[in-house]
């Protein structure tokens, strides 16, 4: 799956943009000072910040995330200055009015956002040293000086190569395939990364002030309904089953506050009633950024990967998803969605597995004609069930013709985790050696698949030869048994004729008679 300007804020924000957000930088051209001291200054801010707590810094971290992906996921677009939103699209990474929507994502807007949160996990582990940080906050200075009006995509990428510690940056994120694949999408997303710390950064080291709670604050006093309102209403029309009535509520709520990730998770749920998997799959990821340890929105997520036919995707999130909310420090997660969600990786493996076998099983029906053995009517209905086209077959040639198959590559997503970056090692020489381990485990294991295979043939084969010889065998018991209640009541009708048995028990003999035969014929039906 696999998401700016200090100094021209105020001259380049218009009244609808200013929506309540702190001032950050005043700025004029005769404010000189700012950039010819702008080396000490970043300095001075970096040690500042690399210094404080790492609960601190872990808080700051995941405020940085959810800004950074805020165009792309929640609507926002005036925590940066048009001219970097601007940006962003010249460079294709946002699509026409994403940052002021919270609609569907396109597959594209998916793999940008994807792009965005794998740049970010890089620079976080790395903006913990104060050479990285002074780096950034260096050339975001640089090019707001020079590009005052509008960011140009491709001179920040020229004001940046110089830079060896970007560059450093740069070889790290191409070792994701991703990354590697959008060279230039790549180097701009570090640039605007770096921008939305400059702006954390400064705002505590400058101002003393957390730029991003005061953001969601002010965003939030603008609102004259409490979004939980909204939400209760939602809640209410869910539980009626007027599923539609219920999105309008929760899109309302999500309006009125974006960084409540129950109004996402909500919705998602919603959507998924709905049968509109393509938002419920956008909304499980706004509501698993907003709070990662949320393990409905990871459950959610998954199943709408699932609900799209990508079962390896929705298998990739799931186990994320259960491993950061195992490992979460948050002492008020459930224990019993952790274990849904657990369930729910068990089972889409489960599909998974039976999908392939079942496509392995169908390309033998498909690929050859083993004569005249066994016609279609008389194959098990494990078999006749399968989807394509059938020809007439003998399981054992069938047999032998998957022995002598290859196995098909089957492409694994690449999906990114936080801790993916945390660590120094060289990722080149990790994906390699987990290349050659899969290979040859791969090798190794592809003679037990075929044999599993095999014998999953000769079960299913056995299987009907069985069943057919029991359902022979009941039909005659059963038969039998019919012969035998029949001649009984008439044995019983004639002793009535000579006087052995009187009219009412007569007639009682005929009503459990025909209870005997209704209870029969619900056996025949089961």
């Amino acid at each position: 799956m696999k998401e700016l300007s200090l100094n021209t804020l105020d001259d380049t924000m218009s009244d609808s943009d200013s929506e309540g957000v702190p001032e950050l930088v005043e700025s004029s051209d005769e404010d000189a000072t700012v950039n010819s001291h702008s080396a000490k200054p970043s300095r001075e801010y970096a040690d500042s910040w690399v210094t404080r707590s790492e609960r601190f810094l872990d808080r700051q971290d995941a405020q940085a995330h959810i800004l950074s992906l805020g165009p792309f996921l929640l609507g926002l677009n005036n925590f940066l200055s048009q001219p970097w939103i601007q940006a962003l699209k010249e460079v294709k990474l946002l699509e026409g009015n994403r940052e002021t929507e919270i609609t569907a994502l396109s597959w594209s807007e998916l793999e940008a956002l994807d792009l965005v949160e794998q740049v970010f996990f890089v620079m976080k582990a790395k903006l913990r040293k104060s050479a990285y940080m002074i780096a950034c906050l260096d050339l975001v200075d640089c090019v707001e000086e020079k590009m005052k009006e509008k960011i140009q995509v491709d001179n920040c990428i020229k004001l940046a190569e110089p830079v060896e510690l970007i560059i450093k940056l740069w070889n790290k994120m191409n070792k994701s395939s991703i990354c590697s694949k959008n060279e230039k999408q790549t180097k701009f997303a570090t640039i605007y990364i770096a921008k939305v710390y400059h702006i954390m950064v400064l705002g505590v080291g400058r101002d003393s002030k957390d730029m991003a709670e005061e953001y969601k604050r002010n965003r939030r006093k603008i609102q004259s309904v409490d979004p939980s309102k909204y939400k209760d209403a939602g809640n209410e029309q869910y539980q009626r089953g007027k599923f539609e009535t219920a999105s309008d509520y929760y899109t309302k709520a999500a309006k009125a506050d974006p960084f409540n990730h129950i109004f996402y998770g909500n919705r998602a749920q919603t959507y998924t009633k709905l049968r509109r998997h393509d938002e419920a799959l956008s909304d499980g990821r706004r509501a698993i950024t907003l709070k990662p340890d949320y393990c409905k929105g990871h459950y959610r997520y998954a199943q709408a990967f699932a609900d799209l036919d990508r079962l390896d995707y929705a298998i990739a999130v799931n186990r994320k998803g259960y491993i950061q909310c195992k490992k979460s420090r948050n002492k008020n997660i459930s224990e019993t969605n952790l274990n849904e969600l657990e369930q729910q990786g068990k089972r889409l493996s489960m599909e998974r597995d039976t999908k392939l076998r079942e496509e392995r099983i169908r390309k033998v029906l498909e690929d050859k004609e083993f004569g005249d053995r066994y016609i279609e009517e008389e194959l098990p209905a494990e078999l006749r069930n399968l989807p394509g086209k059938k020809r007439v077959i003998k399981l054992t040639d069938a047999i032998k013709v998957m022995n002598q198959s290859t196995k098909s590559s089957i492409e694994i997503p690449d999906i990114q985790t936080s801790d993916s970056s945390s660590g120094d090692e060289e990722p080149a020489k990790m994906e390699t050696a987990e290349k050659k381990e899969t290979k040859t485990q791969t090798d190794a294991s592809w003679p037990e698949t075929y044999s599993d295979i095999k014998s999953d043939l000769l079960r299913i084969t056995e299987k009907w030869e069985f069943d057919k010889r029991n359902m022979e065998i009941e039909t005659q018991l059963m038969k039998h048994r019919q012969e035998l209640e029949i001649a009984k009541f008439r044995q019983k009708i004639e002793l009535a004729k000579i006087g052995g048995l009187s009219e009412p028990n007569l007639q009682e003999l005929a009503a459990e008679d025909a209870d005997d035969d209704d209870e029969g014929n619900t056996n025949n039906n089961a």
